[in-house]
């Protein structure tokens, strides 16, 4: 009925799932025109996704276009960027 293997399982590898692993490796890719762009880093599904820069380094300069385009507020075009500027 089962043959001479007498209930045995098979034996055999088990394969592993590639695709959900998050390895390091060397990334390359076209861009739009052809370049050929190629950099170290984390390739796969599991890999989480990357922490965004921080600009907090930019943070008065930030603060001191906010304080000039508030003062500018009302003026158009070139002239509200010439008012922004000398403010500055």
């Amino acid at each position: 009925m089962f043959g001479n293997t007498l209930g045995a399982r098979k034996r055999g590898r088990k394969r592993s799932r590639r695709s959900s692993a998050c390895r390091t490796g060397i990334v390359r890719f076209k861009t739009k025109r052809g370049k050929v762009v190629s950099f170290h880093g984390k390739t796969g599904a599991g890999c989480a996704p990357r922490k965004k820069p921080s600009t907090r380094h930019l943070a008065r300069y930030k603060s001191a276009l906010a304080k000039a385009s508030r003062a500018c507020k009302g003026k158009r075009g070139r002239t509200f960027r010439s008012c922004v500027s000398s403010r500055m």
